[in-house]
């Protein structure tokens, strides 16, 4: 038997989408839902990713009918998952369809608690509506957090980022000119996007506004005048116009007079704060906006490589990210026993057999190191194989030696590397492990 017969997925095939890299990005490509639809496939719902997701359903239902939601602060060391973790929170709170007609809640099953609470989740979400939003700050740069954060919420809600063109085709639908703008514009060959990022200078667009209200203004040149002095170029916004803005003139436009049942992943915070205590100080006061301001209806979630308790800066936060998910190693190794190193039912029995008989080779490869076998070993034999325990302890401590500052992730360092490992000993018999030095070659 090859070793590649062993496992559920074929070495030789390729099976990490996504390179082992999680991003939180919008949704634009058929690749990027094949990716996403990977992601959900492979997504181990246990031990701490299992705990993370129940914190933040059972939180928020919890929280549900009080005035403010406490906000959730996934940290773990960089690579422990927590982009993957918050991902699929995301896809699995508005239970994304794809084109081929499969939701995210039905491409695997989920534990019965999970399950039960998304339920529960949905429920709530027929009578109110549901949205997930996923980012970072970092993408929308700007000296105002707040407008930052708006650029990031509109964006995803299919609106132009910059907030005067918001307010443009805010009052375009409040006129009911919205649509019939849309047909003139796009019948006389215009691309409707385009005109409107071109607000102050687009003549189709005056003049389309024209036709239908042409009371609004002498000519066209007056009437991008009054769009300019109506709708003026900013990039900073109050507290206060900051949350009515988006309760009052976007949230309306998509839901009505309802705050839809909504998550906020604001992925990488931390590095988003580095050491900036201004910045942290921002955060802080829009995550209190968030939190205390939409009628419990909210539920803010940022993600960083420390508990907020290791740093002074991060320390500011704690009043309002007060329900912690910690991620470890514990679970990475999870994660790849469950993935690419998983084997067939039909031949754990053998490959155990094998094993066994070979125990006493086993246990004297690297005997009286920190990286020789213990009995505990016993137990993952199996779901290691091809790698020997001796070898798995031993990578484990070369990615950390050569990423002494935690920049390369040892998640998807080892994903990566274990595939890879994989597929060159694919097409050996089964017996052949994979050597240490392997990982030299990376």
């Amino acid at each position: 038997m090859k070793n590649k017969e062993l496992f559920v997925l074929n070495p030789t095939e390729v099976n990490l989408k996504n390179e082992g890299v999680t991003k939180i990005r919008s949704i634009n490509e058929t690749e990027d839902l094949s990716i996403v639809e990977y992601e959900l496939k492979t997504f181990i719902c246990e031990g701490e990713y299992f705990n993370g997701l129940k914190k933040i359903l059972e939180f928020y239902l919890k929280n549900y009918d009080n005035q403010e939601q406490p906000a959730i602060w996934v940290s773990g060391f960089y690579g422990s998952g927590k982009s993957h973790l918050v991902k699929m929170a995301g896809f699995l709170w508005e239970d994304f369809h794809f084109n081929n007609g499969k939701t995210a809640r039905t491409i695997k099953a989920l534990p019965a608690e999970i399950h039960d609470l998304l339920v529960e989740l949905n429920r709530k979400q027929q009578v109110q509506g549901k949205l997930s939003i996923a980012g970072t700050l970092r993408d929308f740069p700007s000296l105002d957090i707040r407008y930052s954060f708006l650029q990031l919420f509109l964006s995803a809600l299919g609106f132009p980022q910059q907030y005067h063109l918001f307010k443009f085709i805010h009052w375009a639908k409040e006129e009911n000119i919205y649509e019939e703008l849309e047909a003139i514009l796009k019948g006389a060959g215009k691309n409707f996007k385009t005109e409107i990022e071109n607000l102050y200078v687009s003549s189709s667009l005056a003049k389309s506004v024209l036709e239908l209200m042409p009371n609004l203004a002498e000519n066209e040149m007056k009437l991008r005048e009054l769009f300019k002095s109506q709708f003026p170029r900013t990039e900073t916004i109050s507290r206060d116009e900051f949350v009515r803005t988006i309760k009052e003139d976007i949230l309306p436009l998509k839901f009505g007079d309802k705050i839809p049942c909504t998550i906020i992943i604001l992925d990488e915070v931390q590095q988003f704060i580095a050491n900036d205590g201004n910045r942290a100080f921002d955060v802080q006061l829009l995550a209190e906006d968030l939190c205390s301001r939409f009628d419990g209806k909210l539920l803010l979630v940022g993600t960083g490589q420390n508990a907020l308790t290791d740093t002074p800066n991060l320390q500011k936060l704690m009043a309002r990210f007060r329900i912690p998910v910690q991620l470890s190693n514990t679970d990475i190794q999870t994660v790849v026993r469950k993935t690419i190193l998983e084997k067939k039912p039909s031949v754990s029995a053998e490959l155990k057999d094998k094993l066994e008989n070979a125990l006493g080779e086993i246990s004297r490869c690297l005997e009286g190191t920190v990286f020789g076998y213990t009995n505990d070993d016993k137990t993952t034999l199996v779901a290691d194989y091809p790698l020997l325990p001796s070898v798995r302890k031993f990578w484990y401590k070369v990615l950390q030696v050569i990423d002494v500052a935690g920049t390369s992730g040892q998640l998807r360092n080892q994903l990566r590397t274990i595939d890879d490992s994989l597929k060159y000993i694919a097409r050996m018999e089964v017996g052949q492990v994979v050597p240490a030095d392997f990982i030299f070659n990376q």
